[in-house]
């Protein structure tokens, strides 16, 4: 059965980062950092910009940043494709905002984190039931919200206040029994920031499996650029894990 978004944002991000990714598959840039496993080569797309940092033989930090004429599917980010589906994932990085300014507003929201699915993959790479998940910041009049969803079709959500620069760990099951859970400032081994659903379970296994991946700033919102032009976003110890046996999920 197909799976669709609820919310326009998931919509649009993964068809950003994986038709550019496919359009520079095997392209290798010049680096003097180690790129973390899994992810490719910093992708520039449609107005947005990524590169690879970091002084050599240290790990690398994805440095993005959005700027020029608006385009929903502009981006600045890295991307990774699972060479098999998996059913378990985990994801953890340092979300370095210190040199975006306040989001104020619901329409000022970029994308940090997607996830999809193995269903369709590779036709229909821009297919909405491939979404299974879209996190990233989203403003509102007060605050910056840490906004996760997860791509049933019960539109599952939750956002949380965030301020400066924060570590996010992700946990996702895509199988019948599937979940997903999150942690700001914290770790695998903590009690989650939130878990979607909040109790139980929901059935994810139309997705088939995880496929991809990607991170960075990305399918910005129509509010985003005139306020954050040419601010970067930097993600920090990447750390993901393809699949780890089952060992440690729920």
């Amino acid at each position: 059965m197909k799976r669709t978004l609820q919310h326009p944002l998931q919509r649009r991000a993964l068809g950003t980062a994986f038709a550019a990714s496919q359009l520079l598959a095997g392209v290798a840039l010049a680096q003097d950092c180690t790129r973390p496993e899994g992810l490719g080569p910093a992708v520039s797309f449609g107005g947005g910009s990524a590169a690879w940092i970091g002084p050599a033989g240290s790990p690398c930090d994805l440095s993005a940043v959005l700027d020029g004429a608006y385009n929903y599917r502009m981006g600045g980010f890295a991307a990774g494709q699972l060479p098999s589906a998996q059913s378990h994932f985990r994801a953890r990085f340092r979300v370095d905002t210190s040199g975006l300014t306040q989001l104020t507003q619901v329409t000022d929201s970029t994308a940090l984190f997607t996830l999809v699915g193995a269903e369709n993959q590779p036709a229909e790479w821009n297919a909405r039931s491939r979404h299974l998940a879209w996190i990233g910041l989203v403003g509102r009049f007060s605050a910056t919200d840490l906004t996760v969803f997860l791509g049933d079709s019960s539109g599952l959500a939750k956002q949380v206040p965030v301020s400066g620069p924060f570590d996010l760990a992700v946990e996702v099951a895509a199988i019948e029994s599937g979940y997903l859970k999150f942690w700001v400032n914290g770790t695998y081994s903590d009690p989650p920031t939130a878990r979607l659903p909040e109790q139980g379970f929901v059935d994810l296994s139309a997705y088939e499996g995880i496929a991809g991946y990607a991170i960075g700033n990305m399918a910005p919102g129509t509010g985003f650029l005139p306020s954050h032009a040419g601010q970067p976003i930097v993600m920090r110890n990447i750390d993901f894990s393809e699949h780890l046996f089952g060992d440690g999920f729920e």
